[in-house]
């Protein structure tokens, strides 16, 4: 799995670095407005049917999370304070299947709350 997961990683926060490049509202973006992450449902994201499988959809929240911190300055932030993320739970509501393959989609991202040691997306 870490040899398709970390690439991909690396890549979506290769790609919110370049877009924080171009934003001028970048503290605004996860906070006050959403954050939009595209992509399309690649290979080893579906099922045999073609559909995007269930776990799928919660490694694409992931790197939906990595870009958007790449993005808004936080990743630096966190690499200076010695900080990590921590996924303590994750629910999802599965509203239309995503199919076939390669099909685009997005997930929009903002930050519900924020408290001393939490930060809910």
């Amino acid at each position: 799995m870490g040899i398709i997961h970390t690439p991909r990683v690396l890549a979506t926060v290769a790609k919110g670095m370049m877009k924080r490049s171009k934003s001028e509202n970048r503290a605004r973006i996860g906070v006050v407005d959403p954050h939009k992450y595209y992509a399309r449902a690649g290979l080893f994201d579906v099922d045999y049917l073609g559909h995007l499988n269930n776990a799928a959809f919660f490694n694409h929240a992931e790197y939906a999370r990595w870009e958007m911190s790449a993005e808004n300055g936080w990743l630096e932030a966190m690499m200076k304070n010695n900080a990590h993320y921590l996924l303590a739970s994750a629910s999802c509501r599965y509203r239309a299947e995503i199919r076939p393959i390669f099909r685009k989609f997005q997930i929009d991202s903002i930050v519900a709350g924020v408290d001393d040691k939490s930060l809910w997306v």
